[in-house]
This record gives structure tokens, C-alpha cells and sequence, in this order.
């Protein structure tokens, strides 16, 4: 069985416009194959909700940064999911990250600690603002906003270094006065910093594809992603490919054995890269470039980070 993860922002969509057209040839493909497309993102479930329903996937969501596994109901057999897979909706859920609310709390403690620093979060926005923040239409916006368990925030010039040892003073803090049972992280997207729980898109990867091998046994996949927070998932998989962008060096200069660099951003890189590992998986039939079922679109969905 094969199976690919995929960041969105910068990746199968395009940074700027959110438009997926350029990717239609291989998306094509691995819906003649039958091989699942997984997306992982920093966009919130209602966003990736739309976006499987414009590209027609019924298969597992991994939003928000790895922070929650959506398995759609009977995908898999109910003994295959333990007790810990809640009920919510049509969906199993593992729950990786921590709720929003706690989330939120932090980062008012972070943005105190550093009183010189303009540090705001989507929390502050109205879906208005968000709307401004990230160039979306006002209805995707909303979607963006809907968050359940990270907070991506903006945070003017500042060493990273330097934020990341306050987010850490803090998350000691909250588990030293019993706020939180869980350290928090911060993550980098293209767009935005993230305040998240302990949780990253590999341990979400490695999650659903042990799911998949016990399912279907042997599973070979590939992984795609454009920014620093897309490295856990890259690390998860078999081939990884970096898509060239904003914050790809980031990513590059910390690639493993094997790693590509698709030979162009975005959804053009995307679509190459893909049709590529298709070739090398020996099961691109002749004269399949260029056929697409999918009508031309794109997808809005939270420049949170992509």
C-alpha cells in the first residue's frame, strides 16, 4: 500500500492564492490508484473539511499540527482503534494537543513576559481581522478561526531564540503550578508562529500509518512540505520532498538521506514530485501526465501556516 502526507500552505497549495490547479495531474493519479492523500496542516479541521470535499477524499484529517487524528467513521474496523480513539461526530479522534483555552492562557503569559514585544494571536482577531491577516475571503476565515488546540500568532522582529526560551519559561511555569500536564511548543510555519501542545505532524504521521499497517500491512509512503514546522513529518515517512519557499533553506539544511528538492514551489513542485515518486514506484501508466478529473480550484484556508 502507498499512502502521502501533505502540508498544505506552500506546498500542494500555492502561498499566495490558495489554488491547488497546478497540482490536478497527480492528484489525478493517486485517485486512480486508490492511494490515499493525507492532509496535514496547521489549518483547523473546518478547513480541511472543505478542502476533502473539493478534492473528493474520505480518508483521516491530521489538523492544527499534528495535534488531532480525525479517522472517518467504519475507515477502519472498530477493533483496530483502542479506547483512547474518542467519539466526535463522524469521526474517531485521538487527541494529541491540549484545548485551545489553555493554549490561549499561555500565550497571555508570554506576551506579559515580554511587555516591549507586539505579539498577537488569531485569538485577539476578529474573523474580520483574520480575514486581513491572511488575505482569505470572510467565510474561509471564519473556518480559520474555528481553532481547537493551537494559537498561530504574529510577533514583531524578534530573535528566535529568544522567544523560544520564553515560551519554555513559561510552559515550566504552568506545569510547576499544575495549569498543565504537558510541556508546550513553538513551531514556525510560513506565515506564522504557533503555540502548541507536545504534540508535532510526525507523531500524528506515525500514529496513522501504524493504523494503516495493521490494517493493510507493508505501506510505503511520501511526505511533502515546504516550512520548519513540516520537518517532523518529513522525518516520518520514507521519501520526503521539500517544496522550495519562504522557509524551505530552514528545512533543507536539516534534510536526512534521501531527501528531494522539488524543482519548483508550490503546487507545481507538489505535482512533479508526485508523478515523479509515482514513476519510481513503476505504476505511472504511459500518457498519464496532463489527465485530470478534478475541475480546476483552490482552497482558502488559514495562512495559519500551512
Amino acid at each position: 500500500m502507498r499512502i502521502v502526507f501533505t502540508d498544505l500552505d506552500g506546498t500542494l497549495l500555492d502561498h499566495e492564492t490558495y489554488r491547488y490547479s497546478a497540482a490536478l495531474p497527480a492528484l489525478s493519479a493517486l485517485c486512480r490508484r486508490d492511494v490515499p492523500l493525507i492532509l496535514v496542516s496547521s489549518k483547523t479541521r473546518a478547513e480541511l473539511e472543505l478542502l476533502a470535499q473539493q478534492l473528493k477524499l474520505n480518508h483521516p484529517l491530521i489538523p492544527e499540527n499534528g495535534s488531532a487524528v480525525f479517522i472517518p467513521h467504519d475507515y477502519f474496523p472498530a477493533k483496530l482503534l483502542g479506547s483512547e480513539w474518542l467519539w466526535r461526530g463522524r469521526y474517531r479522534v485521538l487527541e494529541l494537543g491540549v484545548p485551545y483555552d489553555q493554549v490561549r492562557a499561555a500565550l497571555h503569559q508570554v506576551r506579559a513576559a515580554l511587555k516591549e514585544v507586539s505579539i498577537e494571536g488569531f485569538g485577539d482577531w476578529s474573523v474580520e481581522q483574520v480575514a486581513a491577516a491572511t488575505g482569505l475571503p470572510l467565510e474561509d476565515a471564519a473556518r480559520a478561526h474555528k481553532r481547537e488546540y493551537t494559537e498561530p500568532f504574529l510577533c514583531e522582529a524578534i530573535q528566535p531564540d529568544l522567544l523560544q526560551g520564553v515560551v519554555a519559561a513559561v510552559s515550566h511555569s504552568r506545569l510547576a503550578a499544575g495549569l498543565s500536564r504537558v510541556p508546550l511548543n513553538l513551531q514556525r510555519g510560513g506565515r506564522f508562529w504557533s503555540l502548541t501542545g507536545p504534540a508535532d505532524k510526525g507523531q500524528a504521521v506515525r500514529i496513522l500509518l501504524s493504523c494503516y499497517r495493521r490494517q493493510y500491512g507493508p505501506v510505503t509512503c511520501l511526505g511533502l512540505g515546504d516550512s520548519p514546522n513540516d520537518l517532523p513529518l518529513l522525518q516520518a515517512v520514507d521519501r520526503a520532498v521539500v517544496i522550495p519557499g519562504r522557509r524551505s533553506a530552514d528545512v533543507w539544511s536539516q534534510r536526512g538521506n534521501g531527501w528531494t528538492l522539488a524543482p519548483a514551489a508550490g503546487p507545481e513542485g507538489w505535482n512533479e514530485a508526485v508523478l515523479a515518486w509515482l514513476e519510481q514506484e513503476h505504476d505511472l501508466s504511459e500518457g498519464l501526465r496532463g489527465v485530470a478529473d478534478l475541475e480546476p480550484g483552490s482552497i482558502t484556508g488559514p495562512a495559519a501556516s500551512g
